[in-house]
């Protein structure tokens, strides 16, 4: 037997430390002397943990007195601390009992108290009993992520905690969560819950929100673990207007192969079927052939799909499925379901695509529909049309000699169309532009002349028109590079003149083709050095004109940062532009707008930005846009942009917008509190499109965050999350996320 008043023993020891980080923790005050305070406001805790200075992997028992007995069992006691690396244990006695072999195989401490630092967790135990270096149970455990300075705003407390290496598992008798000490809010008789990274079945936090379209709503998402390669979620959803509503994923991963599958079934929408109702009656300003009405008349159960996969079938061949559906037009704005993540409350695109590459180039094969939704409060959409199939085409740039290069860029389309008819005739379409270039480049210029010659052929069902257009442009830019000072900086500024000419023959009769997939591009310093004004193959605009162009730009010398670009742009025409999406449009003014385009970083924390657009023949702005946004630190976020544009040929309303957006750390103790908000706001119609307004609440051991919403359609929402870290959250899953694209900077 051996005494000691102080006794210092030095092993490698793992089993008092097998539990998850989750678990493993300190609560008892009065062994926090390694605890610091700090007034930095920056710090959430209110102080630090000081580390022990023990090498990891090696343990170390301090005790007031130990015994160790021939039998293999010690028993230390008197002030025991256990200490690792980033973790340790307080007891007021230790029993050590080993096999023949000295071997610890169990160890009980009383009376312990825990801290484990890198989750700056802490809790305490009446009783630890640890087994086999594997298994470890927690008698009258408390447990908390919150410092000694908080008080406690939350603890775990449990009758009995059983930790398991071996199944990854944790069981928990008699749980309950207690606020500031002494309110106790939720309990569980028994709970299972994973203490590692392995994944288990079992239920994941819920989800708690309110909107007005379908009022309160809880969700509670059961997780199974189906396979190493394959998991699924079932959610349960109760919305206080509008019922229970089932959800369920599904994803897997296969050699070559993953994917994902997801549905919802409403069986019956109380709300819903009485708005239906009602609207049916009552359509004032609406046509009775209207489709919002149309599609009103389904009812029944109500749902939505999704599949998502892709294959990699090898190195050269790939192949995606995209498959959205939702079972009647009204779904997505009832229900607001991000648990599909749908891009459109209008269209839902369904998508096949085989994609072949190599060293010569690109096949891309592609069947592609849109399910054209009509919701009520919605304005309707044309469908469009369907490729069945679309075969796309691109050689790689092959060189023959001297910087020469030539290549083809070929489509066939098969386009049909759920209306068709003479406003919408379908068929097949053929395309093929072979082009050649030629590069000339040095350090301060680069000059690119191409030759392309454009044949497109229809197979319509009555007529077979051809389109055969030749096109000519040239590219050349030139680069100046000076060394500048500016309070006492040293920048390098760029100055790049460009020209680009483009010259396209008239090719009449063009409005008589189908319009499968053309549009107008929007004007802009971009569109100005395009070889077509068209997006889509069905026009090909006529054109002999040259585009003139000046970038200038500022770097640091230093790190190459860009701190300013301005760009600025014009086009002159030498004809008129007889092509147009339909006869009746044609434009024969001699210059484009002058485009301009300006960036400033001012320092790495603001930044400016603004987009013009100038009609010299009208002497007034015809597009303008401007914003900024201030990063003063990384809780502060302060976000401004402003959209103008006046009438157009196709619009004659002047559009102004504006959007605000910030997060503000709320004094005295800024670095705890923010205020959120976002406003989107209509000035050509004096109204607001949306506004979120909340706040969050944010330490060590706990976040809250609460949002109000509130849009056109009068539909108000409220969201909150309560995030008890390292232990669970409540609330909406996806709050961070609407905040994160509501306020740029979050």
């Amino acid at each position: 037997m051996i005494n000691s008043n102080t006794m210092r023993i030095s092993i490698v020891i793992i089993a008092c430390f097998l539990c998850s980080p989750s678990i493993i923790c300190n609560a008892n005050d009065d062994f926090f002397a390694d605890w610091v305070k700090t007034a930095a406001p920056c710090n959430l805790c209110h102080g630090y943990y000081k580390l022990p200075n023990i090498d990891p992997g090696v343990t170390e028992i301090i005790a007031d007195s130990s015994r160790l007995d021939p039998d293999g069992k010690s028993i230390f006691r008197g002030n025991v601390m256990v200490s690792q690396s980033k973790q340790q244990i307080h007891a007021s006695r230790m029993e050590s009992y080993q096999d023949n072999q000295g071997t610890s195989n169990t160890q009980v401490l009383h009376d312990t108290s825990f801290r484990l630092y890198d989750q700056h967790i802490r809790g305490s135990a009446k009783k630890i009993t640890i087994e086999d270096d594997t298994k470890m149970q927690l008698e009258q455990s408390k447990l908390t992520t919150c410092s000694p300075e908080n008080k406690n705003p939350w603890y775990l407390k449990t009758k009995k905690l059983t930790l398991n290496q071996t199944t990854g598992r944790g069981t928990a008798e008699h749980a309950q969560l207690i606020l500031f000490d002494t309110v106790p809010v939720f309990y569980f008789p028994y709970y299972n819950f994973p203490i590692d990274k392995r994944r288990q079945s079992g239920f994941l936090d819920p989800h708690l929100g309110y909107k007005s379209t379908y009022g309160f709503a809880t969700a509670t998402p059961y997780y199974f673990n189906l396979a190493p390669n394959a998991d699924a979620t079932l959610t349960p959803r109760f919305m206080s207007k509008r019922g229970l509503e089932l959800q369920g994923k599904f994803r897997y991963l296969t050699v070559g192969s993953e994917g994902e599958i997801a549905a919802t079934i409403l069986p019956h929408d109380r709300l819903y079927d009485r708005t239906r109702i009602a609207r049916l009656k009552d359509h004032s300003g609406m046509q009775d052939a209207d489709p919002r009405l149309s599609a009103l008349e389904k009812s029944g159960p109500r749902g939505a799909f999704t599949l998502q996969h892709k294959t990699t079938f090898n190195e050269n061949i790939t192949a995606n499925i995209d498959y959205n559906y939702a079972g009647d037009s009204n779904y997505f704005v009832d229900l607001n379901n991000n648990f599909l993540r749908s891009a459109s409350n209008s269209s839902l695109l369904q998508q096949a695509t085989i994609n072949f590459h190599n060293n010569y180039g690109s096949i891309r094969t592609t069947l592609q529909q849109y399910q054209i939704l009509h919701p009520y409060e919605l304005s309707n959409i044309e469908e469009p049309y369907r490729l069945n199939p679309q075969i796309s085409i691109a050689s790689q740039e092959f060189t023959i000699a001297n910087n020469i290069n030539y290549g083809i860029n070929g489509q066939f389309s098969h386009f049909t169309h759920k209306l068709a008819s003479n406003k919408y005739p379908t068929g097949m379409r053929y395309q093929a532009r072979p082009y050649l270039s030629y590069n000339f480049s040095k350090s301060y210029l680069e000059i690119t002349p191409r030759a392309q010659l454009d044949y497109t052929a229809y197979n319509l069902s009555a007529t077979h028109p051809t389109r055969t257009t030749p096109i000519f442009d040239i590219d050349s830019k030139l680069i100046f590079t000076r060394d500048l000072q500016l309070n006492n900086t040293a920048f390098i500024q760029t100055l790049e003149p460009r020209l680009y000419y483009l010259y396209v023959p008239y090719k009449g009769g063009q409005h008589l083709l189908p319009q499968f997939d053309s549009t107008t591009s929007a004007d802009g310093i971009n569109a100005a050095f395009r070889d077509n004004r068209f997006n889509g193959l069905d026009r090909i605009g006529a054109a002999n004109q040259i585009s003139v162009g000046i970038t200038s730009r500022f770097l640091n010398d230093h790190s190459g940062f860009e701190v300013a670009k301005l760009e600025l742009g014009q086009v002159f025409y030498f004809r008129d532009r007889q092509v147009g999406l339909t006869k009746a449009i044609r434009r024969t003014e001699k210059s484009s707008d002058i485009f301009g385009r300006a960036s400033y970083n001012i320092n790495s924390k603001l930044s400016l930005y603004t987009d013009l657009a100038w009609d010299h023949r009208r002497e007034k702005v015809a597009s303008h846009s401007l914003g900024s946004q201030y990063l003063p630190d990384d809780r502060t976020s302060y976000n401004f942009s402003y959209q103008h544009r006046q009438d157009t040929i196709l619009d004659s309303t002047p559009k102004r917008n504006v959007v605000l957006s910030a997060a503000i750390p709320i004094p005295p103790n800024k670095y705890k509190w923010r205020a959120l908000g976002s406003l989107r706001y209509d000035l050509s119609r004096k109204r607001s499109n949306e506004i979120l307004a909340g706040i969050e609440q944010d330490d060590c051991c706990t976040a809250i965050r609460i949002l109000l919403g509130y849009d056109t359609k009068h539909q108000r929402n409220i969201a909150f999350q309560i995030v008890f870290k390292g232990l669970s959250s409540v609330g909406s899953a996806d709050m961070e996320e609407i905040i994160n694209k509501a306020i740029p900077g979050y």
